[in-house]
């Protein structure tokens, strides 16, 4: 069973909710370490160095040749060994995802016979490096034999020392400057958690080679790992409430992180093809933007330099669709063609006032297409989350607007098959997330209300699998005992900055939820955002 240690909870949940994100909603930056948080020898929080064979020294932190300054992770070249440098878990959501890192080293070879008048003969590599993936807890493999694919700065040759633990596998050898590697990970790493292992062997007879750096390391969930700036987020509206109503001028501040461009680039952008529905009026009010220089490897807005967008849309009186988008695309000075960005118009709600605490969350579980709301232009904020409501959320905010889920069989007594909640029910139950509400007969109450500690399971679940333990409980609310059945996972869900409790020290478990609280619950849990990447 997974357990995530709560000192770390916070970026774990962060990283995992950051994954899911850019699979379901747009590009996202599913992992970066550039290595220079920590103070060296140390290695960031989650890496792990280890020396499968061989003496000491393992991988560390050093500034002896970082490509962004100040370290880079290193391993000497030295006596026979087998030395491995290990990622933390890594949520991988999209086929496809790319990871790419800096790589320099400077491995032990020689040349047949050892003596200048063999210096024509290729060289024999004794000592190298490799890089192997882990999915879902399974063993290591080759990143090619579990399917990845090289898309530049691959495998150069055999490793053939007799003594060196990698002997016959292809590898990174000899002697390389800092250069990009890109991997496409494994079709099988989609939807699961991977983790990363640089490996060197040596054959012991490399007399202090520099050995192997590596730098910048990032992993591309849903776009592809290049020289073009990727879109990180976008801010509308951000001097109000963050969404923008009909009638009303805002500003649009996107934001992109550097993917590749080498040396800090300057960029401007400019917008085009603004449309929304038939019968709305539409303006640019600024249609420039400065995003001046974004170094390598950061995010840069234009906010930063104070020089954004405007866009403006009429209040008609009639709402020319409840889900109202408009879309607008954006040329970029660094070329890779446009970004096209659907921006959505709130106000999708009579009973959901722009002063709610929860309008901005409901406006962004409509926009997402998890609900319609309860009927009309009603969303019932203050009504109970049924159980059989609570499926469709659930699938839904994890997979994407689209999903279908099976057919229904008839599992649950009090479930027929008939029954439109049916096939979401069931398929909550088979991924392992609910047991039901009683085992003889196989009961689900579907029309029961969502309590508070019930949900806690139900989303921690949903987002990171069946066999998903929370960290143990250390008796944070008053009114939640530690220990308890759902302590574990309601203080989980408050470390994760998902649910604050409900106020003087308590956490309410046994209150239902409301549909404007899961609209919260939801868009936290799943990395759910009205606007962007």
């Amino acid at each position: 069973m997974r357990r995530i240690v709560r000192s770390a909870l916070v970026a774990a949940v962060m990283s995992a909710t950051a994954a899911i994100a850019a699979a379901q909603f747009g590009n996202g930056i599913a992992f970066q370490e550039n290595f220079d948080a920590v103070t060296p020898p140390a290695l960031p929080y989650g890496w792990v160095a280890a020396n499968a064979q061989g003496p000491d020294p393992k991988w560390v932190t050093d500034t002896t040749d970082s490509d962004t300054a100040p370290n880079a992770a290193h391993v000497e070249d030295a006596a026979v060994s087998d030395k491995r440098l290990d990622s933390p878990p890594i949520a991988i959501l999209t086929g496809g995802a790319q990871l790419s890192f800096r790589n320099r080293h400077l491995f032990y070879f020689d040349f047949p016979g050892g003596s200048p008048e063999h210096r024509g003969f290729d060289p024999e590599y004794f000592d190298g490096g490799v890089l192997e993936i882990s999915i879902d807890g399974g063993d290591f493999q080759d990143i090619l034999d579990a399917g990845g694919v090289f898309v530049e700065g691959g495998y150069v040759a055999e490793i053939i020392g007799p003594a060196n633990p990698l002997i016959g596998r292809m590898g990174w050898v000899g002697g390389a400057d800092y250069h990009t590697t890109t991997v496409t990970l494994p079709t099988a790493a989609a939807g699961a958690t991977v983790v990363l292992r640089w490996r060197m062997g040596a054959s012991g007879g490399s007399f202090g080679s520099p050995g192997w750096h590596i730098d910048g390391v990032r992993i591309c969930d849903g776009f592809v790992c290049d020289a073009i700036p990727q879109p990180a987020g976008v801010n509308v509206d951000p001097a109000g409430n963050g969404v923008w109503e009909p009638g009303e001028t805002v500003a649009i501040e996107p934001l992109y992180y550097n993917n590749g461009i080498p040396e800090p680039g300057f960029m401007t952008g400019v917008l085009g093809n603004f449309t929304g529905p038939p019968g709305t009026t539409l303006g640019i009010v600024d249609g420039n933007a400065n995003y001046g220089a974004i170094p390598l490897g950061g995010v840069g807005g234009c906010a930063f330099i104070g020089d954004c967008y405007a866009l403006t849309t009429d209040d008609g009186g009639t709402r020319p669709a409840q889900h109202w988008d408009t879309s607008i695309f954006e040329a970029l000075s660094t070329g890779g063609g446009p970004v096209a960005r659907a921006l959505h118009v709130g106000g999708s709600f009579a009973d959901v006032p722009t002063s709610d605490t929860f309008y901005k969350f409901v406006e962004t579980v409509f926009h997402r297409g998890v609900t319609g709301g309860c009927g009309g232009t009603g969303y019932c904020p203050g009504a109970p989350a049924l159980r059989k409501q609570m499926a469709v959320f659930l699938l839904k905010s994890k997979y994407g607007a689209a999903y279908v889920p099976p057919p229904a069989a008839g599992i649950f007594a009090d479930v027929p098959t008939s029954d439109p909640f049916a096939p979401w029910i069931e398929d909550l139950y088979t991924l392992g997330v609910t047991g039901g509400c009683s085992s003889s007969p196989l009961q689900y109450c579907p029309e029961q209300t969502v309590l508070r500690k019930q949900m806690a399971v139900f989303l921690l679940k949903t987002a990171y699998g069946s066999d998903y333990l929370p960290s143990p409980c250390e008796g944070i609310f008053a009114d939640v005992p530690c220990p308890s059945p759902f302590a574990d996972w309601i203080e989980q869900l408050y470390a994760s900055q998902i649910a604050a409790g409900c106020g003087n020290g308590n956490f309410c478990p046994d209150s239902p939820n409301t549909r404007g609280q899961m609209a919260v619950f939801l868009a936290k849990t799943f990395g759910m955002t009205l606007y962007g990447p």
